[in-house]
């Protein structure tokens, strides 16, 4: 698994609590500095992967959580990063079977268990990084002009 570029330049952070709330307002967060930094062909699809990332983090993690967001110029690319306090897998069914199993056979009368999956379809990368407590999951979507 590949592991979160550097950052450099435009970086922006904030810290959330475990509630639903923070899942609009983490949302409404990277809606606003996408914006500010003129990255808007990356917008839709930078709100859409984050809530199901933010989503994880407050359902499963239960923890504060910290949303990152820069830019890594050496890369051309816009990341996101959502670190939470829990030790707990991200998915058992991806650490049981594999993502690729999710991908090819998923289970369509699932209530959940998709963010993942649409987070692995639309980011050009994306990991699971575990951390000294806890783990963070980010994406990347290529820079636009």
């Amino acid at each position: 698994m590949e592991t979160a570029p550097i950052q450099t330049q435009r970086t922006e952070r904030r810290v959330f609590q475990p509630t639903a709330g923070s899942v609009r307002a983490g949302r409404d967060f990277l809606r606003q500095v996408v914006s500010r930094w003129g990255l808007d062909g990356q917008l839709d699809t930078t709100i859409l992967l984050a809530s199901e990332v933010v989503a994880n983090a407050v359902v499963h993690a239960a923890t504060p959580f910290i949303v990152d967001v820069f830019v890594s110029d050496d890369r051309r690319e816009l990341v996101v990063a959502v670190t939470d306090f829990c030790d707990r897998p991200v998915l058992s069914p991806i650490a049981a079977l594999g993502l690729r199993s999710l991908l090819d056979d998923p289970d369509l009368d699932a209530e959940s268990g998709r963010g993942l999956v649409i987070v692995a379809t639309l980011a050009d990368r994306w990991g699971i990084d575990p951390c000294e407590q806890g783990k963070t999951v980010w994406f990347s979507l290529p820079l636009t002009l």
